[in-house]
Order: C-alpha cells, then structure tokens, then sequence
C-alpha cells in the first residue's frame, strides 16, 4: 500500500497493515486492490491510546489498523508503529 498524505504532499514506501473489526461494520467483501481508505488517529479511543481507525469514503469507519501481537498478521505494521508517523493519510494499493 502507498500511503498520500491529506495534501498529497508525501508518498512512503509500501506498507501493509492489518485491517480488523470489519465484522463490526461493512465486512471486507468489498476491499479490493486499489480501494482508497483513509487513516486517522482515534486518541480518545477508550481501548487503545495508539488507536487508528480506517475509514471509507461513502461508508464511513470500516475497521482499525491492528494493535495487538494477536492480531496483526506477519510483517505487517501495527498501530503502534504508525502512529507518529501518520497524520491524516489516504492508503491505496497500487
């Protein structure tokens, strides 16, 4: 995944993230590559001071970046890890 900034001010290089608690919203029968989705931090998120949720334009929150060695899969970053290097992004597959 490319990550742009709000402005398009910056590009990094790939990053993949694990997306969970799909289940909750829209499921994620509907990602495919290339689908646009937006980070923002959640600080006022009550379960997790690192919290970034995911949003899709049109739907809204569709999930969060994980955060726990449970549930981030492989090499993927965690919340954790992004967290002071994002400010409002939009992530796409290339």
């Amino acid at each position: 995944m490319n990550m742009i900034s709000k402005e398009g001010a910056f590009t990094m290089a790939k990053v993949f993230i694990t997306l969970t608690g799909t289940k909750h919203y829209f499921g994620n029968d509907f990602l495919e590559k290339g689908t646009k989705i937006r980070l923002e931090k959640e600080p006022d998120n009550e379960y997790d001071k690192e919290a970034i949720k995911v949003t899709y334009e049109g739907l809204g929150k569709i999930g969060y970046v994980a955060n726990s060695s449970y549930t981030v899969i492989g090499e993927s970053m965690s919340a954790g890890r992004l967290y002071d290097k994002i400010g409002d992004l939009i992530v796409e597959d290339p």
